[in-house]
């Protein structure tokens, strides 16, 4: 018995520990995810939502929400929202009518259960819906005179890279831009102008400002023309 070696024993404790450490990990992710993402203390009464357009302008897609105290949101749609509208429309608009903002978490998972709208899971669903939560937080973060980020979290970087994918991905900017040519400073400067809008958090941008003509989409894809 005395020759008997002590380092299982040893490697025993440290298993132990070790496991010990991913449970703990484990509970401290299980209180996270307990934990509401939106910050709805920063809002003292309910936000009904009272209306969802979709708005067609030049052939790019708005969605624009306001509530019944008159506050309203906007975002931009992926350019995929000219197939997907009827979704939108036929499938998600109706939901959010008269839902109180502030449990958008909650919207967020019933949704999906509505007219089994998990049946379409995926970019068909996921994009029309994105472009509806990112109007309501645009709404509420003019209410609460929060950018978007500080409506469910805190901003640790205020600046983020992006990443432009071509050939010559290995150059510097500048470098690239100028081996691609006179298109390629415009795709820079285009690069460069998005990052700058996707970056800031809108500041009652009013449709009225646009040139030109906005149009509501309609469920049956005709367009009827907005003020």
């Amino acid at each position: 018995m005395a020759n008997v070696s002590l380092l299982p024993c040893a490697s025993g404790n440290q298993t132990s520990r070790e496991s010990d450490e991913v449970q703990a990990r484990y509970e401290l992710l299980d209180k996270v995810l307990q934990q509401p993402v939106l910050k709805k203390y920063l809002f003292s009464s309910p936000v009904v939502i009272k209306t969802l357009e979709l708005l067609e302008y030049n052939g790019s897609y708005l969605c624009r929400v306001r509530s019944e105290d008159g506050a309203e949101g906007l975002s931009v749609a992926h350019p995929t929202m000219a197939t997907l509208f009827p979704i939108f429309l036929r499938s998600l608009r109706d939901f959010f009518i008269g839902q109180d903002a502030r449990e958008l978490d909650l919207i967020l998972e019933k949704v999906y259960i509505y007219q089994f709208n998990f049946r379409y899971n995926g970019l068909a669903l996921g994009l029309p819906l994105a472009t509806i939560e990112f109007a309501i937080l645009d709404m509420l973060g003019k209410m609460a005179n929060k950018p978007m980020a500080e409506l469910i979290s805190e901003i640790h970087n205020p600046e983020i890279e992006l990443y432009m994918a071509t050939e010559l991905r290995e150059l510097p900017l500048e470098e690239h831009c100028t081996a691609q040519g006179r298109s390629g400073h415009r795709r820079c400067q285009r690069h460069e102008a998005t990052s700058r809008l996707r970056s800031r958090r809108y500041e009652g941008h009013s449709l009225s400002r646009h040139s030109g003509q906005v149009r509501e989409t309609r469920p049956d894809g005709s367009r009827a023309l907005r003020r």
